[in-house]
């Protein structure tokens, strides 16, 4: 079990910025499609949960350097 935590934790430490970049793409593209669904507070929700996860990963590279 151990092992395979080890395992899990290296691949998400190497593709860290991978992960965060296609949550964003997900929670726009969600917002969009409930845009176009006419659910107006469902996709008011995925813009601003898109929009914490990317200033998130923003603020995470500014930091980093």
């Amino acid at each position: 079990m151990n092992q395979q935590f080890n395992i899990l934790h290296q691949m998400l430490i190497n593709h860290e910025n991978s992960i965060q970049i296609i949550l964003t793409v997900l929670f726009f593209g969600f917002s969009v499609g409930f845009m176009m669904a006419f659910e107006w507070l469902k996709a008011l929700e995925s813009g601003v949960l898109g929009m914490l996860v990317f200033g998130t990963f923003q603020l995470g590279l500014k930091l980093e350097k």
